[in-house]
């Protein structure tokens, strides 16, 4: 099997980095309307030449909206990885290609642009969506078609059950709300724990394994507060129900502008205990909408940011050369690994669909951006997991 990681000299980086000044790829595509590829200009550009092979791929994340934030770093990363497999000679001499898309993290726009993609018999795979309820709601769609779904992102433990094309680059909320219990009761000593969760498909799971397993291992969930994504701003009703508990840690759950909202407002309660938020929290927007406030928070991901492994320093270097500096996030690595797999499934198995559902199915210590991938025959990955704590302005790993 391919390695995931390309060695790519210092004259791609120098090309990288004279396209970002010549504004080639410096911003990210915004929606073009209902069900459109966000990337027309884009599109045009990568035409191929007559009697060009290509492998057409899909890409859908929220490009505006709520949650854009995430689905922007995911689409400016995934053309990146297009263009540095492109211009290293392409997939067996053919050149890949990625329509992109807007499912403004919404079910019924996404299933709209599902519909569209499936009518397309060129298409080869999906990298997305971004959140589970989305990626649930087309996860039928894409399986019914033969089509591979791969969503970096979208951690429902139900997710890759619906289906043998249907997969995901991160560990499901059952794996990783275990490495929570395990690091709450074990390493931080929390006991009784009080809880804020987002009430969609993706708080609900957290808070059902968090509870089964925190209560297995001799903790108590003490209190849990579901909130309305998109319609709670004031959390102070929630969290004063929560501070009159006797509670030693305070778990939220919630996308990180919900949760530095949350915190603020916990502060401003003088909410006393251990603040540990989701995985999802570590964006610099995070730090930035705290300041001192985010300091002491706890959080679990994975991967540890400035670590020196090759295919993350590759990745990371090719990234700020093309965008004015700023450095890839997880979810930016995420959809980068995802556009890296299908090439090098393309690469050894071809353009076929059924090919590359089976390739997917055989990674073994995969190496990409944000670590080694073995693909269980569940379609859900093994991956580590780390804790982590911000410190002067800083995720950085945690030690005891």
């Amino acid at each position: 099997m391919k390695n995931g990681k390309r060695i790519f000299s210092a004259l791609l980086i120098a090309c990288l980095l004279a396209l970002a000044a010549a504004g080639c790829g410096g911003n990210a595509g915004g929606s073009s309307g209902e069900s459109q590829p966000a990337n027309q200009d884009q599109a045009k550009t990568d035409a191929p030449s007559e009697g060009e092979v290509i492998y057409k791929f899909a890409f859908m994340a929220p490009l505006t909206g709520d949650a854009a934030q995430y689905g922007l770093s995911m689409e400016k990363s995934a053309k990146l990885r297009v263009e540095m497999v492109n211009n290293a000679g392409g997939i067996n001499g053919g050149k890949i290609v990625v329509d992109y898309f807007d499912d403004k993290n919404d079910a019924t726009e996404a299933v709209n642009i599902a519909n569209k993609i499936i009518a397309d018999d060129s298409y080869l795979g999906v990298c997305g969506p971004f959140g589970s309820t989305v990626a649930m709601a087309v996860a039928p769609i894409f399986e019914k078609a033969g089509i591979t779904m791969f969503s970096p992102t979208a951690s429902h433990p139900d997710l890759t059950g619906m289906g043998e094309y249907i997969f995901r680059g991160t560990r499901t909320q059952t794996i990783e709300t275990g490495e929570y219990v395990r690091f709450m009761y074990d390493t931080l000593n929390a006991r009784k724990v009080g809880m804020l969760y987002a009430q969609n498909d993706w708080g609900l799971s957290i808070k059902e394994v968090f509870e089964k397993d925190f209560t297995a291992k001799g903790g108590e969930l003490v209190i849990a507060e579901p909130y309305i994504v998109g319609q709670t701003t004031d959390f102070s009703t929630l969290l004063t129900k929560i501070k009159a508990q006797d509670i030693d840690t305070f778990f939220f759950v919630a996308q990180y502008d919900d949760a530095a909202k949350v915190i603020k407002q916990a502060h401003s309660l003088d909410l006393d205990a251990t603040y540990v938020g989701p995985s999802n929290m570590m964006t610099d927007e995070f730090i930035a909408l705290l300041g001192d406030e985010a300091e002491g928070i706890f959080l679990m991901t994975g991967f540890v940011p400035g670590n020196t492994e090759p295919a993350y320093v590759e990745a990371n270097d090719a990234y700020k050369a093309m965008y004015s500096g700023e450095e890839i996030d997880q979810y930016g690595m995420g959809a980068y690994d995802t556009i890296a797999m299908f090439a090098d499934a393309c690469a050894e198995a071809g353009g076929d669909r059924a090919a590359i559902k089976d390739w997917l199915y055989g990674m073994v210590n995969w190496e990409g951006s944000s670590g080694l991938y073995t693909m269980t025959e569940t379609g859900d990955p093994l991956k580590p997991c780390y804790p982590m704590i911000i410190k002067d302005g800083k995720f950085i790993q945690y030690e005891e």
